[in-house]
């Protein structure tokens, strides 16, 4: 040992072998702790990686009116794009960066049927019940389950599921449901309402070059973030005016009942809150 070389006095060699002594205790420690660090240190890099890593598809997705209805809308991509249809086999891409437009083809447009709604009701079963006495009078009717949740992490957070009794037939125009309605004593209280079917029509995504691509009902554009020119901003109000505006997310072009085309930006709600909050308020303002 090195305690046996060492030249010192007895009291010299006994204050050292204390020393040491400790100095050996202390190593022994410090590996038995390195030790248990050791072990449990991949449990503590996991457990802050669970505090630390935001949940995953716990955002809902929304949908922002952007021109609610428009003859024509002028939209630019920053990078190639997808072009989304009802259709899964009908999907195109363009890596053109220029100038798109989108319009409803003229004559194309079918305005949904009209419907006589008898009652709205908060269980199926209630809906059932209800419904007895138009079927005793054969007169055919049909419960539509209406879900107007918003769920998030697969919770409802607001909203809530109603069944809505109809008669069965559907008609082409107000004027022909309010006539049937008034022919028959049973529909007094019944109540023409507009389906909730979207509207019918072609939409025309004309390219750059002029290209024109006819798509039914609605067509999706996924991929860059979309300019759009001429987006009314602050409408109704004394400072209402035009913008060119960029969107982030997806683009979605719809038939409306009238012949316009609309436009609604799809996206989860956090990417919406990037863009709202900045918007709203300055990177200066006290919280």
């Amino acid at each position: 040992m090195i305690l046996a070389v060492d030249p010192s006095t007895p009291g010299e060699m006994s204050v050292k072998q204390s020393f040491f002594r400790y100095c050996e205790k202390t190593k022994q420690l410090s590996r038995v702790m390195l030790w248990a660090l050791t072990a449990l240190l991949p449990l503590l890099i996991s457990c802050a990686a669970l505090r630390l890593q935001p949940a995953v598809g716990t955002s809902p997705v929304i949908r922002v009116g952007i021109v609610p209805r428009a003859d024509e809308i002028c939209f630019q991509p920053d990078n190639t794009m997808r072009i989304l249809t009802r259709d899964a086999d009908k999907t195109y891409r363009s890596k053109s960066k220029e100038e798109w437009r989108v319009r409803v083809q003229p004559g194309s447009v079918a305005p949904p049927p009209v419907n006589l709604l008898l009652g709205t009701y908060a269980t199926k079963a209630e809906a059932k019940k209800m419904a007895l006495p138009f079927e005793q009078e054969k007169i055919s009717v049909r419960i539509v389950e209406s879900d107007n949740q918003l769920n998030l992490g697969g919770r409802s957070i607001a909203g809530k599921t109603q069944f809505l009794l109809y008669i069965a037939d559907q008609f082409p125009s107000l004027e022909n449901a309010e006539r049937y309605r008034q022919a028959n004593p049973l529909l007094q209280n019944a109540r023409p309402v507009s389906s909730t079917r979207e509207v019918a029509g072609t939409l025309l995504l004309i390219s750059p070059q002029g290209e024109e691509l006819a798509i039914k009902d609605m067509v999706r554009l996924a991929g860059p973030r979309f300019t759009i020119k001429n987006v009314q901003v602050g409408e109704g109000f004394h400072w209402s005016r035009q913008e060119t505006r960029s969107y982030r997310g997806e683009l979605e072009f719809r038939v409306t009942s009238d012949g316009k085309v609309t436009a609604i930006n799809v996206m989860p709600l956090e990417e919406y809150l990037m863009g709202v909050v900045p918007g709203e308020m300055a990177p200066s303002f006290p919280l």
